[in-house]
């Protein structure tokens, strides 16, 4: 059984009826609204008694130049890459929904191990993403949940695709 949660409703709808079964459910929601947490982790609580994994693979990817970064959109990326992960397995341990034996999963990136021309803030975003993991994985450990992080390279997405077209015409 899979809870899909995500902001895009009919990207959530079309992976639910590529999916076998019928009792998964989808939930509409956008990761960066952290006020909005404990509503959501009601709606996760009425779907199910407990988890026995997470995945986070909700980010926003950004390659800007040194000259290009603006405080906005470094506050936007780490909000995104950073903070949401953190809050929500905060929300999602207090509401003790998490089962022994359980496991949470982020996705960060090679970038922010290797690092990258024009990526400096994904890159320490996704850093900080895969550092949290490792903190997580030995706060957590007693309780019998394991914490790992996924690092891939560029995996062919519309938004890679928009990143890899824009970068096209920069040049």
């Amino acid at each position: 059984r899979v809870i899909l949660l995500g902001r895009n409703k009919q990207n959530l709808e079309n992976t639910l009826q590529s999916m076998e079964g019928s009792d998964h459910e989808i939930i509409s929601f956008d990761l960066t609204e952290f006020s909005y947490f404990n509503k959501l982790l009601k709606d996760i609580i009425g779907y199910t008694k407990g988890l026995d994994g997470v995945v986070h693979c909700a980010g926003i990817q950004a390659y800007e130049s040194l000259f290009m970064i603006e405080e906005d959109s470094i506050e936007k990326i780490l909000r995104l890459n950073v903070s949401t992960p953190a809050l929500l397995t905060k929300g999602i341990r207090q509401e003790r929904l998490l089962n022994k034996n359980s496991s949470i999963v982020f996705l960060s990136s090679i970038v922010g191990m290797v690092g990258g021309a024009g990526a400096s803030v994904y890159a320490a975003s996704k850093s900080a993403l895969i550092a949290l993991a490792k903190s997580l994985a030995v706060e957590l450990a007693s309780d019998g949940i394991r914490v790992n992080c996924i690092a891939p390279a560029i995996v062919e997405t519309p938004m890679s695709d928009a990143l890899m077209y824009a970068c096209e015409q920069q040049m």
